[in-house]
């Protein structure tokens, strides 16, 4: 006859872990580090299994501490929504159209790139969430896009026109000499239509105001801009 105690009898009794079946109802849920633990990832903690099973996991979903977790995460935006794909989908190409039309509404209308931050705010809060086009990114939209698009433009028409006239009219900026460069000239577009077109394609500091340093100034910006004569 043998006889055990309730130490031996508890101590061969299989203890429960996280089957396939856990980890299915339960997307949170991991296999801990021990064979009888359970591990959730919202809440990063780790629990035992080993007597309860999936009633275990069941108490600790009841818990405050994860209902508390569970509404964070559902108030919170995930920070892989704002990455960008390899291939952009439609809703991303119209958010970069937009941001390339406030930054050409920036520019035309004179406003300073500090003003963007405030105005992008609104927008994303009253309109887009996503629209994200504050005074860095005005900026590399300007130099990277805007910019050489109008100069590239500019240098065509310039170099089609018949006549250009040169504007040049050095002025003081504190204790900086600064030299605009201004180009004045007739432009027929394809509808054959006449406009008459002025562009500021620089505005270089000088040490002086002579013939010979306005001359060379001068010079060197329209060799930059190849003007044809």
């Amino acid at each position: 006859l043998l006889i055990f105690s309730e130490a031996d009898i508890m101590s061969k009794k299989r203890k429960c872990v996280v089957n396939d079946l856990i980890l299915k109802d339960f997307p949170f849920i991991r296999r801990g580090v021990k064979e009888n633990s359970a591990f959730c990832s919202l809440c990063e903690v780790n629990f035992t299994v080993g007597s309860g099973g999936r009633t275990s996991v069941i108490e600790h979903v009841a818990t405050k501490r994860h209902k508390s977790t569970v509404i964070q995460e559902s108030s919170n935006t995930k920070v892989s929504a704002y990455f960008k794909k390899i291939v952009p989908d439609q809703s991303e190409i119209n958010i970069a159209l937009q941001e390339g039309t406030f930054t050409f509404h920036t520019v035309k209308h004179y406003h300073s790139f500090k003003s963007t931050d405030c105005t992008s705010s609104l927008i994303k809060k009253f309109n887009e969430p996503k629209f994200t086009c504050s005074r860095t990114k005005v900026e590399a939209i300007v130099k990277q896009v805007i910019a050489p698009w109008a100069v590239t433009e500019a240098v065509e028409e310039i170099n089609s026109a018949s006549f250009v006239t040169i504007l040049l009219d050095a002025s003081n900026h504190y204790h900086t000499k600064l030299l605009p460069i201004i180009v004045r000239y007739v432009h027929v577009n394809a509808e054959k239509a006449v406009s008459i077109c002025n562009k500021l394609v620089d505005s270089v500091q000088i040490t002086g105001e002579t013939v010979e340093i306005i001359y060379t100034a001068s010079f060197q910006t329209i060799k930059v801009w190849i003007i044809k004569w």
